[in-house]
């Protein structure tokens, strides 16, 4: 007892031995205080050091549970050989991970102004979860349905999908500053590739295409708004823009060949011989991979009902829109084809100026299909106005899904192109307050999937045919049969 209180008197405030106090300046706290911080910074240096070097060893790599979106949108992926497929994206394998290797550094490659651009400002907004390879969906950033349902047909286009994924683009992006309508060449090809790829990953459950909506809206004005759209209208002005910014076409070679071409067409030179020399034409004025894959010709023939003077036009097509027979409840696709190439009577007011007659006379004007594209695009015809009002037409087209001949339906050099269906574009409801829908078949899995937006799930084949079809995307299993090729 006596010794703990002993100790408690050796600890009290009483007995302890008094400081002496010492007056600091201000200047001295704050060199004491600066000491401080430098002694920290020190150590935590020192620290991050240790666990650089301690990472380096154990050779880590990232964890592979969180992926890593700007690997994917930067294009790492590995593509096979085989057109028909594209790898995962690529990962290091266990026994690099155990090296470490100075990265080399080529400060002569720069990023071109438009990826800086476009990456600076993507916000694809992604929903981790995806449920495979090409089964993710597009956010509805308002009334958009017409663009996502276009979207996704189009990426899964396999030809265009892969030139976009192999980053083919890179080499045809267009820098002719004259030629394109943004600030930063390439802006669009690179933001729709970042779609393409991200749709691919098989990481997301569903993205925003709002960046690349907000570029079109640039171009035309009519799509910078939240309001419903026309489908086919988005899809040949995306196909126009992303086009000219990787065209690499020559239109002062092209100017040679219009004044030859115009008296070849009121010659009498084979239509073939024309016809070739028109398309050559073309290509020198337009060359992309939109081109190659959707653009067809058309041939049109006037004949002059009183000295029978026949005068034969070409001209191009990258979508083929086919009226719909009215009056009826259901039809098929080559009904539609028949009516499209029907011979018409040109009277009246709308008589045609022959050049031999040096008058207008009533001649019969028939418009065929000449070339065919490897993609065959089909619009069918289902809006019509009448005054003021669009009337839409809910007749029902019954189309092939696999083996569409279209023999008996192209009068040039074609021999049997033969296509498979592989999108669809769906319309329901009215216009204004309508919804799209695209139906897709998926390149890996060898299904059909339905995207609704942000929704996708699987359907079976005897849903994709319907009143709602709007637009068909056929696909040539044998291009080699096409036109000039």
């Amino acid at each position: 007892m006596a010794e703990s209180d002993s100790k408690s008197n050796r600890l009290s405030p009483s007995n302890s031995p008094k400081l002496k106090q010492r007056s600091i300046s201000k200047h001295q706290l704050d060199e004491g205080i600066s000491g401080l911080d430098r002694s920290f910074a020190k150590l935590n240096t020192d620290e991050s050091e240790s666990r650089r070097d301690s990472f380096l060893t154990r050779g880590l790599s990232r964890s592979q549970s969180f992926p890593n979106l700007a690997q994917v949108l930067d294009g790492d992926f590995s593509v096979s050989s085989d057109e028909s497929s594209v790898a995962d994206v690529s990962s290091r394998s266990n026994s690099s991970r155990n090296e470490f290797t100075t990265p080399l550094i080529n400060r002569g490659v720069k990023p071109s102004s438009a990826e800086l651009s476009a990456a600076s400002n993507r916000n694809l907004m992604p929903l981790f979860g995806g449920q495979g390879k090409g089964v993710t969906g597009l956010r509805n950033i308002g009334n958009s349905c017409y663009m996502n349902s276009v979207i996704q047909c189009l990426a899964n286009t396999v030809p265009l999908a892969d030139y976009f994924l192999r980053r083919l683009y890179k080499q045809d992006v267009n820098r002719n500053q004259t030629s394109v309508k943004r600030n930063y060449p390439g802006e669009l090809v690179e933001e729709f590739a970042a779609i393409v790829k991200a749709l691919h990953s098989g990481q997301y459950r569903c993205i925003s295409p709002k960046d690349l909506k907000n570029l079109i809206g640039y171009y035309k004005k009519a799509f910078a708004n939240f309001e419903q759209q026309d489908a086919q209208e988005f899809l040949m002005v995306l196909v126009d823009c992303l086009h000219e910014e990787l065209n690499k076409g020559n239109t002062n070679k092209a100017k040679d060949l219009e004044k030859e071409i115009q008296s070849l067409e009121d010659s009498c030179l084979p239509i073939v011989t024309v016809g070739r020399k028109t398309w050559d034409a073309e290509k020198l004025r337009n060359d992309s991979v939109f081109i190659d894959l959707f653009q067809g010709q058309y041939v049109s023939t006037l004949t002059c009902c009183y000295c029978s003077k026949v005068s034969v036009k070409f001209d191009t097509f990258s979508c083929l829109t086919l009226p719909i027979p009215s009056g009826v409840m259901s039809c098929n696709l080559k009904d539609c084809l028949q009516l499209f190439s029907k011979e018409e009577l040109m009277t009246g007011s709308s008589k045609w100026k022959c050049p031999r007659c040096k008058e207008p006379r009533d001649a019969r004007k028939k418009l065929e299909i000449y070339k065919l594209p490897r993609i065959l695009t089909i619009h069918l015809k289902r809006f019509s106005y009448e005054g003021v009002w669009r009337k839409k037409l809910e007749t029902n087209v019954d189309f092939p899904l696999t083996g569409l001949d279209m023999t008996d339906h192209v009068r040039g050099p074609d021999k049997r192109p033969t296509y498979d269906l592989y999108a669809v574009t769906n319309h329901y409801g009215m216009l204004e307050g309508g919804h799209y829908i695209g139906f897709c078949k998926n390149r890996y899995y060898n299904k059909w999937f339905k995207f609704d937006d942000h929704e996708v799930q699987e359907i079976t084949t005897s849903k994709i045919k319907s009143s709602a079809a709007y637009i068909l995307f056929y696909m040539c299993y044998n291009p080699g049969n096409s036109g000039y090729d």
